[in-house]
């Protein structure tokens, strides 16, 4: 069974009527976010096919349902069992973290759910063609030359060119992505991540793939370099030493799992509870060391390498924002000062009020903001400006890493 969509005029029959459980997706197609989510969501409705509907409603066509549903933002999942709300979860989360949340709400998994294809040794980097390599080769390193490949928290590919791993098919579908170059999604994310912008840095990320290698491990690899290395983040850019031994312990296991030793799924378990809760205790103004936790608690353990809503999650969402704090922390701005971004979105959303975001509403909520807050727009502006001037700093070291999370995958 595919994704239902539902609408104001049969939400009453499909829903409130129904039997069963039923997961119903909150989206809008303005809503990076949520389209970072659907392909999970497209996942847990082929998993749970048998157990449970998984269903849509577009807010944008169903304005009414912001005030009936009670929804502040979106992507909203709410469950519903027999006509009843049992449980609600919002923001781009990771498929296992779901399927705990399912389990807990008291709908499991069938016995015979669909595991995620392809599995980790089919992959085959350009499917061994070496003119197929040489076609993406050509045309991404074109894109590149042209200033058509840009670094962004979402992938996507428009008029004027988009992100890396959307320049290989000219769009950002996860699955074209993956069927027409063997390379998973992950790989791609994690060059995104890398910040692979010019046609050198092509040239240096191709020439390291040979034909036909399984690269499921790169993305893995990559987070374990960066995040797992005891120089990347300082005790006070974490801001709680239990974090920190949180991330040592995570990495350690990692080590392992990629060695080829056994973890036990209770390890995993363990962890992204640890780093959950930790994430829960903190203030809401520690908005980075609540994003390092994040991103521990979605890398326990690391998703499938061809899911593209989690390692969106982690490398785009959670990591680029940990990159470009990590360097303003470094030059002096306070954890107040890195919350501020938080700040001015709680406040665009709660002016915005579930109104389609059009020229007008978007023009209000600026002038509202600036408004009431001119000293701290003008401090936002100037940390964008640094963080801007000093891009090449950030990302420096994660190419080098990047090249030898595959050298190491393909040597493993």
């Amino acid at each position: 069974m595919g994704l239902l969509q539902i609408n104001g005029e049969d939400f009453e029959e499909k829903v409130l009527a129904a039997k069963g459980p039923i997961l119903l997706d909150l989206w809008a197609n303005w809503c990076a976010p949520c389209h970072a989510l659907m392909p999970t969501v497209e996942r847990l409705a082929k998993a749970y096919d048998t157990v449970l509907t998984v269903a849509q409603m577009d807010m944008d066509a169903n304005k009414p349902f912001w005030d009936r549903l009670a929804v502040r933002g979106i992507p909203t999942l709410l469950l519903f069992r027999d006509g009843g709300e049992v449980a609600r979860i919002t923001g781009v989360q990771p498929y296992g973290k779901l399927v705990a949340w399912l389990d807990a709400n008291g709908v499991a998994l069938s016995a015979d759910h669909p595991q995620p294809v392809p599995q980790d040794g089919e992959w085959c980097a350009f499917h061994g063609d070496a003119e197929l390599k040489r076609f993406f080769l050509d045309r991404v390193s074109a894109h590149a030359e042209a200033g058509e490949i840009t670094s962004a928290r979402m992938s996507y590919w428009g008029p004027k060119g988009g992100t890396i791993s959307s320049a290989f098919m000219r769009q950002a579908k996860p699955s074209v992505f993956e069927r027409a170059t063997g390379l998973p999604i992950s790989l791609g994310l994690a060059m995104e991540f890398a910040g692979i912008t010019t046609a050198e840095q092509v040239d240096r990320v191709f020439d390291a793939i040979p034909l036909g290698a399984n690269l499921a491990d790169v993305a893995r690899r990559l987070m374990l370099a960066w995040l797992g290395d005891p120089a990347t983040l300082s005790p006070a850019y974490l801001d709680d030493p239990r974090l920190d031994a949180i991330r040592m312990d995570w990495a350690r296991h990692l080590r392992a799992a990629l060695a080829g030793d056994t973890v036990a799924p209770a390890v995993w378990v363990e962890l992204q509870r640890q780093a959950a809760k930790l994430r829960k205790e903190m203030p809401q103004d520690r908005s980075v060391p609540r994003h390092v936790a994040a991103m521990l608690a979605d890398l326990s353990p690391p998703p499938q390498p061809d899911n593209g809503g989690e390692w969106t999650g982690i490398l785009l969402l959670l990591g680029k924002y940990t990159i470009s704090t990590r360097l303003l922390f470094e030059a002096g701005y306070s954890h107040y000062h890195l919350s501020l971004e938080d700040v001015r979105y709680q406040f665009c959303e709660k002016v915005a009020d579930g109104r389609d975001p059009t020229r007008e509403v978007i023009a209000e909520i600026h002038q509202k903001w600036e408004s009431q807050h001119e000293d701290l727009q003008n401090l936002i502006e100037t940390m964008q400006a640094f963080s801007h001037a000093n891009r090449d700093a950030e990302l420096s070291p994660l190419m080098p890493m990047l090249i030898a999370a595959i050298e190491d995958t393909v040597s493993s």
